[in-house]
């Protein structure tokens, strides 16, 4: 963790440990036994600390009592960053405002669009993670070395913001759309190497091979995104992925969300494969309650086993349609 911090840095840290050690001897002298002398800060707390950088802009939080927290926390360990933290009161959904949920959702497709029409599609293996540069509907000039050019270019882009959205790590193998000039290959690694200099995981890169394959490597500090919010689907015997049922409820409760915002019904259907309709009755009936009660709505549960394990589909109460795609 101390790898490549300036001094400046470490010795803040060293001086804010220091504080903590003598706190913790002071009560444990002072307080009669038994007492906790010392408990570890919450996950949010620590995902800010390992996080709020200089470079940090601003940290926004649209729950009043966890900005409270927050605040507390970087006002007594770092004064300065106090007004970088901002609470946010629109009714839209925060991570909807910022894109946050469209990118989230997007980082869950294998295939990912360029602006050219070409895209990629990225596949995990035990091994390896794979990525492969098409041209799909990308109707360029007809000089091929150009067209390729253009698009290995976005994709080098669009690879390395992918690749820490979705915190991928290990052996990345990418296989670029063949091109002949040295020239052009050359610009693609040193545009992929501009890209990754904003990554704080270490990365390495080997230059774009004869047939347009491209080795990296890129540190493993967790399990990358795609295993974080996806479970072994019980119907394809671990073959395949589909979303969590944590995952699964988070996309619900978004939905519910922009509803709530945008409409002024309150009585929906929510089908859901029988599978998880059966998770819903008996683990997250005390949750759907709280959901209901939460964005002012009234839900009945159907059991739809035409739907995929992973979907959803909220019906109008009012009009019998099928309101899924509007919110």
């Amino acid at each position: 963790m101390a790898e490549g911090k300036d001094i400046d840095t470490l010795k803040k840290d060293l001086d804010s440990l220091l504080k903590k050690w003598k706190k913790i001897e002071k009560k444990a002298m002072t307080e009669p036994a038994p007492v906790c002398v010392y408990e570890d800060i919450e996950i949010v707390s620590s995902v800010v600390r390992d996080l709020l950088t200089p470079d940090v802009s601003k940290v926004i939080v649209d729950s009043k009592s966890l900005y409270k927290k927050i605040h507390s926390y970087v006002g007594s360990v770092s004064p300065e960053m106090v007004r970088k933290i901002e609470y946010y009161s629109s009714r839209t959904p925060l991570f909807d405002f910022y894109g946050v949920e469209k990118d989230f959702r997007k980082s869950l497709n294998k295939r990912v669009w360029l602006k050219s029409g070409g895209f990629i599609v990225i596949e995990h293996t035990e091994a390896m993670t794979t990525i492969d540069v098409n041209s799909g509907k990308y109707i360029g000039k007809k000089d091929y070395e150009e067209n390729a050019f253009k698009i290995n270019l976005q994709a080098a882009q669009e690879i390395a913001r992918q690749v820490r959205l979705r915190d991928i790590g290990g052996i990345i193998v990418i296989d670029f759309i063949d091109m002949g000039k040295k020239e052009n290959k050359d610009k693609v690694f040193h545009e992929l190497l501009k890209e990754f200099k904003k990554d704080r995981a270490k990365v390495a890169l080997a230059p774009i091979s004869d047939f347009g394959l491209l080795e990296m490597t890129r540190q493993r500090t967790r399990l990358n995104l795609f295993y974080t919010v996806s479970e072994e689907c019980p119907m394809c015997h671990g073959t395949g992925r589909i979303t969590s049922k944590e995952t699964f409820m988070t996309q619900i409760e978004s939905w519910l969300r922009r509803f709530r915002t945008e409409s002024k019904e309150r009585r929906l259907v929510l089908q859901v494969h029988p599978y998880m309709g059966s998770y819903l009755q008996k683990e997250m009936k005390k949750i759907l309650k709280k959901l209901q009660w939460k964005n002012l709505v009234l839900l009945k549960l159907e059991e739809n086993s035409s739907l995929r394990l992973d979907e959803f589909r909220f019906i109008s109460a009012k009009t019998g349609e099928d309101i899924t795609d509007k919110f």
